[in-house]
């Protein structure tokens, strides 16, 4: 067995017992996919050298997972009600880095930008036809 497939089933094995069902979203393009969550803390030093620490909401999937091409600043994590922006807390322009070394899986840093404010999915249809008075 090569050491790429060793660490896939890794990541298969841990996301089956920690992982958490996620919707990406670029644009109108959405694709849901189990995700491990983690964190990266990043410093940065400002002109007096005063050290500030950022902490992101990681989230680490295969990239076959993705339908789209690479993660991008900007794109949008669903998690529960809760919504994060890929992006680096520290304004740096890595927003993603591979999570290992056979290049199959992302870790994507993320910022939390709130809740989601409007209901998504196919309880959204019935849910404003119930209160539009429809059937």
């Amino acid at each position: 067995m090569s050491f790429a497939s060793t660490i896939t089933q890794a990541h298969q094995s841990l996301r089956s017992l920690a992982g958490v069902e996620i919707t990406y979203q670029r644009g109108d393009d959405t694709t849901e996919l189990t995700a491990i969550p983690g964190q990266t803390t990043f410093q940065v030093a400002d002109i007096s050298n005063l050290l500030t620490e950022y902490r992101s909401r990681d989230y680490i999937f295969a990239a076959a997972d993705l339908d789209l091409d690479q993660p991008r600043k900007g794109d949008v994590i669903i998690e529960g009600s809760n919504r994060y922006e890929v992006l680096r807390p520290d304004g740096g322009d890595d927003v993603w880095r591979w999570s290992d070394t056979a290049g199959q899986i992302y870790r994507v840093h993320t910022k939390y930008i709130g809740v989601v404010t409007e209901v998504v999915g196919p309880f959204s249809s019935a849910f404003s036809t119930a209160f539009k008075g429809g059937k």
